[in-house]
Order: structure tokens, then sequence, then C-alpha cells
């Protein structure tokens, strides 16, 4: 037997069959956890304000004022005569996204709050399955992943602890991810589609204002950029005119939930370091820090107008780091840690193709063993599986190590990310495919 040629082989398979098992833990304890009482929390909150949309109601003021929802209310598969069925202790409906995604999802509340899970969950699931077939498209080289590798990289985001997070809270981060990714996709060929994508998107402005900076200023395209800020007019026109609400009112509610959710725990650089209360000044150090060397990246690029679009591979690189940037300037919690999965593409690219950088062999090692390393470690529970495990006087420190470790890899992601910006070979060698 030829060891040289069957031990890859028997490791690659292994690879394979320890992520898949792994992926099929993480889908069996989402699953769970989704119809626990507890589960859904996120969509809760689209799900409560659309009952408020059916009234012809602001369900901004309606939350902020403590205004509770008619009943009896007519579902689809049922009918509920008590708030009993409409509310649930520790579900707190605080709307944190703008009204465009609100109207989206506003067809949720025409089924009980048991269906509408799991309507929600299959959905969900299937936005979750499309995330990495967008993302290695936008890649220059067709075909770069054979199918047992895409497979382990789609098992690989399943497993990812963010990632069942994510499902079982009922949380849009996989929708956003899919519209952001699907705009970079579309922004050549058909701008004012893929400007829409992008206005859906920035409902969670928290994870998606990178992009919208990235064809703003970095590679300007105006008409994407005008289609998306008409969606976002238009889901503040049509909530004037179904509930009556002034537009600086609407204005008003949003920089209040803004305030209202700035402050919480989360993965941000400011929660990390537990100095909340100085958020702007962190974010501020922060964006200048990112900022600059993407200004002096894009100085040494003037040479190329700015209405030209710039190659695959560097606009990749640009929204994998306003991406990552954004997840440590402004509030998020652990479950929006999975779009940092954006990186784990990259760096597989550059596994795949590394003619694509210039950049030694040992570079090339240190940093697949590092994401290795920061792979293991964005799958390890933190929740009541491990804490159960732990001495009571562990299980706190657990939880915020946890979070601590998540911000310290997406802080390195970021820095590694832009540091790959400027070892990217000259775009004339730069494969570009369309």
């Amino acid at each position: 037997m030829n060891t040289s040629l069957t031990f890859p082989k028997l490791l690659r398979f292994a690879t394979l069959a320890a992520l898949f098992l792994w992926a099929a833990v993480s889908l069996g304890r989402l699953v769970q956890q989704t119809f626990s009482s507890a589960g859904g929390n996120d969509l809760y909150t689209y799900w409560y304000a659309g009952h408020f949309l059916r009234e012809g109601k602001d369900f901004y003021k309606s939350f902020i004022n403590n205004e509770l929802p008619n009943v009896p209310v007519h579902y689809l598969d049922r009918e509920v005569d008590s708030l009993d069925e409409i509310l649930f202790s520790g579900l707190v409906p605080a709307p944190a996204s703008t009204a465009p995604v609100f109207f989206l999802l506003a067809p949720l509340a025409f089924l009980s709050w048991p269906v509408a899970k799991i309507v929600w969950l299959l959905l969900n699931l299937a936005l979750l399955g499309t995330i990495p077939f967008l993302l290695v498209r936008l890649f220059p080289k067709k075909k770069w992943l054979n199918r047992w590798e895409f497979l382990a990289f789609m098992f690989a985001l399943i497993g990812l602890t963010s990632t069942r997070y994510a499902a079982a809270s009922g949380q849009i981060t996989f929708l956003i991810l899919d519209l952001l990714l699907a705009t970079l996709l579309l922004a050549d060929r058909k701008p004012w589609i893929a400007g829409l994508l992008l206005g859906m998107a920035l409902s969670k402005y928290s994870l998606s204002l990178g992009v919208l900076i990235l064809f703003t200023f970095i590679e300007p395209k105006p008409h994407l950029v005008i289609s998306a800020v008409l969606v976002q007019v238009m889901g503040i026109a049509s909530l004037m005119l179904l509930s009556g609400s002034g537009f600086l009112v609407i204005i008003s509610e949003y920089i209040r939930m803004a305030l209202w959710h700035a402050g919480r725990e989360g993965i941000h650089l400011a929660a990390a370091l537990h100095a909340e209360q100085y958020l702007f000044w962190i974010a501020l150090v922060l964006t200048l820090a990112v900022g600059i060397p993407l200004a002096v990246w894009r100085w040494k690029k003037a040479g190329r107008l700015l209405n030209q679009s710039l190659s695959p591979l560097s606009r990749y690189h640009l929204t994998a780091i306003l991406i990552l940037w954004a997840l440590l300037v402004g509030y998020h919690r652990a479950y929006d840690a999975m779009v940092a999965f954006i990186f784990f593409g990259l760096i597989l690219y550059l596994a795949k193709q590394p003619d694509a950088w210039d950049l030694s062999r040992s570079v090339q090692i240190c940093l697949k063993v590092f994401t290795f390393i920061a792979l293991i470690l964005l799958m390890i529970p933190s929740g009541s599986v491990v804490r159960g495990l732990l001495p009571i006087s562990l299980e706190t420190f657990w939880g915020e190590a946890d979070n601590l470790i998540t911000t310290a890899l997406i802080s390195t992601f970021l820095i590694v990310t832009m540091v790959l910006l400027f070892h990217v070979r000259d775009e004339k060698r730069d494969p570009v495919q369309h």
C-alpha cells in the first residue's frame, strides 16, 4: 500500500466526516433551541411588530409607549382571543432594524407564534445554505473548489457556534449576508437591482453600512447607492402613510432605538473593553485606524479612474474589511459573529490560489494554521453544554471569555485582511473572470 498517497486522502475524509458530524449536531441543537420557550427571541420582534402593521400603527411608537396588540387576532392557522398567546415571558420586542425589513417579514404576523417560528426556521436554513454558494462566486477564478472542499466549507459554516445562535434566535443575519453577497455579485452588471438588495440589507445597518461606504466612497457606483437609499426612504414613507407618523418622528424613533441597544453586552470592541460609555470614541479611533490605510491603498490605486470597477479580489478584501470593522465598531451580539466567515472564504481562496498574493510560503503556512485554530475556537459551544461541565465559579468567566475570544479573533481577522489587501498582486495579473 502506498501510504504517501492514501494518508492525505484519509485525512481529508476524516476532516470532512468530522465537519459533517459537527454540523449535524449543530443543526439538531438549533432546532431544539428554536422550539424551546426562549427560541426565536429575535424573530419575535418582527412577528410582534407585524401585529401593529396589521392594525395600521407605527410599531416603533407602539413599543416605546408600551402599547399592546388588539385581540382577538385572526391568524391563517387559527384565532387567538388572549394576549397570553401573543406576549411571552423573556421575549422583548424591541425593534432595532429600520422599516423595510419589517414590511418584508410582516406576513409572518398572519401566522400564530409556533407556526411562524417553524416557517421562519425553514426559510432561515435555506438562506443559510445559500451563503456559501454566493460567497465562492465572489472570487475571480471559477470552480476553484471541488465538491468535497465546498461541502467542508459549508459544514464549517453550519458548525459555527454563532451560526447556531443566529438560527435558534430567528435572527435576520443570514438574510442580510445573502443580500450583501448578492449586491456584490450584481454591482457591475445590474447596479439598480444590486442597490435594491443593498437597500433592504441596510435595514440592519450595523452589518451592512460598510458595503454602502464601499460603493459610495471607495468604488463609487451612484446608481447603486441611489437605489439603496430609495428603498430606505420608501420604507419610511410607507410607515408614514400607514400609521400617520411624521418623517422626523420616525427618524427620532430610529435614533432612540439605536441608543437603546448601543450600551448592551456584545462582541463589539467597547463591550469587550467594558467601556460602553466611551463607545463613540472607541468607534472613532477604530474607524480612523481602518479608514486611513484604506485611503492610502485607494490613493495608490488612483491611476485607475474611480468610475472603473475594482477587481473581484480587491473588492472582496474591502468588503471583508468593512464588514469586520462594522462588527467591532457598533453594537453586536454573538450571533452576528457568523458573518466573519467571509474571512475564512478569503483564506481558503489563498490556500487554493496562493499566486494571487505576494506572500512567502512561511507566511501562507502561518495564515492557514491560525485560520484552522480560529475555526476550532469559533466552533466551541459557549452555552449550557460547556457551562454544565464547569464549576459554578467558572460559568460566568467562561461566558465573558467566549465573547472576549470572539472579539479578539474578529480584530485579528481585520488586521490580517488589511495586510493581505496590500499584498494582492498587481491588478493586471489579477485573474478577473466574469
